[in-house]
């Protein structure tokens, strides 16, 4: 990444989390950096969303709408280059790698969307993988269209997540969310979500620990 997209990022950043959460960042490309696990029972009462009223259709996509999911990353971030994986390759080895993709669509557009996982997920921003409890699944990956931002598509998706997963048998969700994300962590306590461990790692790259506080996350380094 070249001087001017460093500096293009940093101030995003600044703009989004603020002073804290720019600092977070740079000291997390260097030797610290923690996510907050947030869970909620699958079997507890749903809460009454605003914009519920709203038609949407809601859907679990497959491997052939990668390329829908990657065009919308191509008109809203065409000059994201934070990720190690383009995003054509990265939708592609989500869906090969067993994940499930939830979307919500309006006027037949995808506008909304989170992965889930069983048993093993990926954590991206802590470069690793985490094993569940055989009980919990894991919601990662959400996005949602600027356009359709502070709308409530977010947890409406959230909740035919916890609905469709409830129904499985399934007793918690799981979400890995970084302190400085404040949206990411309004829309998920909307549904119900509360924080209840840290995951994260200290150190360099060739030298780096991870830590969980809690035995029902086991943490691998990628």
């Amino acid at each position: 990444m070249n001087a001017s997209k460093i500096v293009s990022r940093s101030a995003a950043i600044f703009r989004s989390a603020g002073a804290r959460g720019l600092w977070f960042k740079i000291l997390g490309e260097f030797a610290y950096r923690r996510s907050l696990l947030l869970e909620r029972a699958l079997d507890a009462p749903l809460p009454a969303l605003a914009g519920a009223g709203e038609p949407l259709e809601l859907e679990v996509l497959d491997a052939s709408d990668a390329e829908e999911l990657v065009d919308l990353h191509a008109r809203e971030q065409p000059q994201a280059s934070d990720r190690s994986w383009p995003a054509d390759i990265w939708h592609r080895k989500r869906f090969a790698e067993g994940y499930t993709c939830f979307a919500a669509r309006r006027d037949r557009r995808i506008i909304s969307y989170s992965w889930t996982a069983v048993e093993r997920a990926p954590v991206l921003d802590l470069r690793c993988d985490i094993r569940l409890d055989p009980s919990d699944v894991y919601v990662f990956g959400s996005y949602t269209c600027r356009h359709s931002r502070g709308q409530g598509v977010s947890p409406r998706l959230a909740v035919a997540i916890i609905r469709h997963y409830h129904a499985l048998g399934y007793r918690h969700i799981v979400s890995a969310i970084s302190p400085e994300n404040r949206a990411s962590l309004q829309a998920r306590h909307k549904v119900g979500f509360r924080v209840f461990a840290k995951i994260g790692y200290v150190g360099i790259p060739v030298c780096r620990h991870y830590f969980s506080t809690t035995p029902r996350i086991t943490m691998h380094p990628w």
